[in-house]
């Protein structure tokens, strides 16, 4: 090889030099516009790399309440200049990113045109700049997720660290919904506390036609076993009384309506009243059902503060109920008090109980009913099985079983949500 360069070299030959000239040139040229063509490719893979962030970003906000288109180009804009400012080559240029937002698909589309200037096409006089446009577009449409957490806070939950073990696990389930990043209104969820009655708080009046002697309501005189509104006579939810039944009891703790998840005050506080949990009495299990389903309700929608009311039956709502006890349901009121735990008893509380599970489940919303039984004998779990339906059923014999049993509740529920 040394020997033919060194001949090479020492040629006289003219065509031979003009030759190698012209071949030197031709290579020179193919290595710089293939230089060039590497360039753009990097350029747009970095440009198209910001262009989807952006779009994402903009539908994102489609999916949250009160977002504006406005608001969605301002979004995905910011987002395309902020990665761009990433992005530092010379002989870049670009034209102002063009963001289109669609409601009707819940889809962003977002465009840029843009030209590098070429460090060799303008010597083999082909193009002096290397033009280009990418596009996108980004659909991002996810679920909202309106959840009541019906609680057993019953006498019993006093036994063998039990009601520690359900704040902790109550706790637990708001982190893990809190822990998917929702937007503002995406995930909200209810507290209902139950034992022998169920405590509403300041909705007394509005919900029994009184305020009676405490906060507390029991069901209605009619037994009836749907989500019809509380208003007027047949409607009112009944009082309970220890004359009425010599077992009843009023817990201290009140419902909490539908709380935002995203709203740390709000989130906060939710935690708090979980954290304030006293158990005391009886198990009138179809009262707290009851309520779980009156949170998610738009009959019931009126009764509450605007913020905190559900959303009208859709198929991007999901709207669930989770039940929780420790022991059969053995407490009902009217039109006659029945302590019975015949769940084949009209007007017994497991009674009751089976036909708002089969009520709601078939109801416009189509909640979902989820069903945990902590420790509770057969007659509990046969009950709560039948319930929600096996596939829902979760048995937990432990604090750990609890807390697991909640985050796959929590974990079902958010990818039912995001993989919408």
């Amino acid at each position: 090889m040394l020997v033919f360069l060194r001949r090479f070299r020492d040629t006289r030959d003219g065509a031979i030099a003009i030759t190698f000239g012209l071949s030197f040139l031709v290579l020179m040229l193919t290595v710089g516009l293939a230089y060039d063509s590497s360039r753009l490719t990097n350029v747009t893979t970095r440009v198209q790399t910001a262009l989807d962030a952006a779009a994402l970003a903009g539908a994102k906000l489609l999916d949250v309440d009160g977002g504006t288109d406005a608001d969605v180009v301002a979004v995905a804009t910011a987002f395309f200049n902020t990665h761009l400012s990433d992005i530092s080559i010379n002989g870049l240029s670009l034209a102002p990113v063009q963001v289109t937002p669609d409601r009707a698909t819940s889809t962003v589309r977002a465009q840029v045109s843009g030209s590098l200037t070429s460090l060799f096409g303008g010597i083999a006089q082909s193009a002096p700049t290397l033009n280009f446009t990418r596009t996108v577009e980004t659909t991002f449409k996810s679920k909202k997720i309106e959840l009541s957490l019906v609680v057993d806070v019953t006498g019993s939950m006093n036994d063998n660290g039990k009601m520690a073990a359900l704040k902790m696990a109550a706790k637990d389930l708001v982190d893990t919904l809190f822990a998917t990043n929702p937007s503002p209104n995406a995930i909200r969820i209810a507290l209902i506390p139950y034992s022998a009655s169920v405590n509403a708080g300041s909705f007394k009046a509005a919900v029994a036609g009184t305020a009676g002697a405490d906060n507390c309501v029991v069901e209605r005189n009619s037994l009836d076993t749907t989500s019809d509104a509380a208003v007027g006579a047949g409607n009112w939810l009944g009082e309970g009384t220890s004359a009425l039944n010599p077992f009843y009891s009023c817990p201290m703790d009140e419902v909490t309506p539908l709380t935002d998840l995203w709203d740390a005050g709000q989130r906060a506080a939710f935690k708090a009243r979980i954290d304030a949990i006293t158990p005391v009495g009886g198990t009138a299990g179809h009262i707290g059902l009851a309520w779980g389903w009156y949170f998610l309700s738009q009959n019931w929608a009126p009764m509450w503060p605007s913020h905190q009311r559900p959303r009208p039956p859709h198929p991007d709502v999901i709207k669930a109920v989770i039940l929780m006890t420790d022991g059969i349901f053995n407490m009902s009121y009217l039109p006659n008090n029945m302590n019975s735990i015949d769940v084949a008893a009209p007007g017994s509380s497991g009674h009751q109980a089976l036909e708002l599970c089969t009520n709601m489940q078939a109801s416009a919303a189509n909640v979902q009913v989820y069903s945990v039984a902590f420790q509770a004998p057969v007659e509990a779990e046969n009950l709560l099985r039948t319930c929600s339906g096996a596939p829902n059923y979760f048995d937990a014999n432990s604090a750990g079983g609890l807390i697991t049993a909640f985050r796959e509740i929590a974990e079902r529920l958010t990818s039912l949500r995001i993989s919408s």
